[in-house]
């Protein structure tokens, strides 16, 4: 499964399934997919998910499922960049963000 974060004013960012939810859940929402925010939402959301990023900037999603010893970890940070852009783009330009 994927999850893809859709706004008017970003390109469209695509996550694996367990981090998409993760990050979804990570914003305050519940990880249902699909789903979306309106305009008004979207900076309590931005918010959460740059909390929840600071909180947890000295942990590690783990990458690999044990498929991989050699993996190394993705920093939370990294992982949720690409949406925190997308997130940014949508509160400047007062536009709502939907994921499925």
């Amino acid at each position: 499964m994927l999850v893809k974060f859709h706004t008017p004013s970003h390109g469209d960012i695509t996550y694996d399934g367990r981090v998409g939810v993760a990050l979804l859940k990570l914003m305050g929402r519940t990880g249902n997919v699909p789903g979306a925010l309106d305009a008004e939402q979207v900076p309590a959301a931005l918010e959460a998910l740059r909390k929840s990023v600071a909180a947890h900037s000295d942990q590690a999603d783990e990458a690999n499922d044990g498929d991989n010893d050699k993996e190394e970890a993705v920093a939370l940070g990294t992982r949720a960049f690409p949406l925190i852009e997308l997130l940014e783009a949508a509160v400047a330009e007062n536009d709502y963000v939907s994921w499925e």
